[in-house]
């Protein structure tokens, strides 16, 4: 009895990166090459990248055009971390923001991305890099709208601390995507142009802020600031549905919500009351009444019953926290 012919599909083996490989012992399609596995077939946005030695040969032939898509991400997040530092004075000023609001506009951005940041590369892992790093754009980029829009510093905390999230979901899919986008001889390349991007970032933070604030565009004053990630942002969106495979891995990290959320509070812990303990006309002393103060005397070991200072350090008798003296209290 003649044995029916193997078809290609019974050929195709999937391995753990999302690559098609020939099962071993098995001879190759009729009429297919004779060393390798043909490339996948399937549409470059609808499948996963094609890694290991079959996904090298069968490289995304659009990848450098994608590549500046994904480094977006990383410019974006650098540039609204910097930028706000130099138009601060001119927030204050417009909204009315007292000291406290102000450190958090610029704070709270930084504190979100912190916390989670490792459960945003976790999810890209889990549902699809390509996926959540659009997810984290578009929540950037409207947030950036909300910022811009602000009209008082509770609103634009709130924008400040939603651009975080976006951030931390979208920047980790940026090394992961250019190391399953790229094979090992070009990757180098691609990880020099990331490194040059990082440092962009922090440049044009400071100097793109302060052309923003002198030219005062339409008089929006600090506003340009983040309104100019929305056109950005959009364009980045659309470019990464089009150039950007999806990929995601084989042995995923389950996430780890109550990491999370142990790491946010523990965060928010540090910086509540450093932001809004000089505010709060902080004193540590046991007679407090201030949130923030009380917060903070716990908080400070020279405030527990039987601390003493260490040897060489002197410790100051008069009220810890006090408005204009250092929260440690020493003198």
């Amino acid at each position: 009895m003649t044995k029916p012919p193997v078809t290609e599909a019974e050929l195709a083996r999937v391995d753990g990166a999302g690559a098609d490989v020939p099962a071993a012992g098995e001879p190759p399609a009729a009429g297919g090459p004779a060393t390798s596995a043909a490339p996948s077939t399937t549409p470059a946005t609808a499948g996963p990248v094609l890694t290991g030695p079959a996904g090298e040969a069968a490289a995304d032939p659009r990848r450098w055009r994608a590549l500046p898509v994904i480094l977006i991400a990383s410019f974006m997040s650098l540039f609204d971390v910097f930028v706000v530092n130099v138009a601060a004075p001119s927030i204050g000023s417009d909204l009315n923001a007292s000291n406290a609001g102000l450190e958090l506009v610029v704070g709270g951005y930084s504190f979100t991305y912190a916390a989670a940041l490792v459960t945003g590369g976790r999810l890209g892992d889990r549902f699809g890099r390509r996926r959540i790093y659009l997810l984290g754009m578009a929540v950037f980029t409207a947030a950036s709208a909300l910022c811009g829009l602000a009209p008082n510093e509770a609103v634009l905390i709130g924008g400040r601390l939603l651009q975080g999230a976006g951030a931390a979901a979208m920047v980790p899919q940026v090394l992961a995507l250019i190391s399953v986008t790229f094979p090992p001889p070009e990757r180098p390349r691609a990880f020099a142009f990331f490194g040059v991007t990082i440092g962009l970032g922090g440049v044009c933070g400071q100097v793109l802020g302060g052309v923003l604030l002198d030219l005062d565009i339409f008089g929006l004053g600090w506003r340009p600031i983040f309104l100019v990630n929305v056109p950005i942002g959009l364009a980045a969106l659309v470019g990464a549905r089009r150039l950007v495979r999806e990929s995601r891995s084989a042995r995923a990290e389950r996430l780890d919500p109550v990491g999370l959320g142990t790491l946010t509070l523990g965060i928010g812990l540090v910086l509540v009351p450093l932001t809004l303990g000089r505010d709060e006309g902080c004193r540590c002393g046991r007679g407090s009444r201030s949130p923030a103060g009380c917060w903070c005397w716990a908080g400070s070991p020279p405030g527990r019953p039987g601390w003493r200072a260490p040897a060489g350090i002197r410790s100051s008798r008069r009220p810890w926290c006090a408005p204009g003296r250092s929260s440690a209290g020493w003198s």
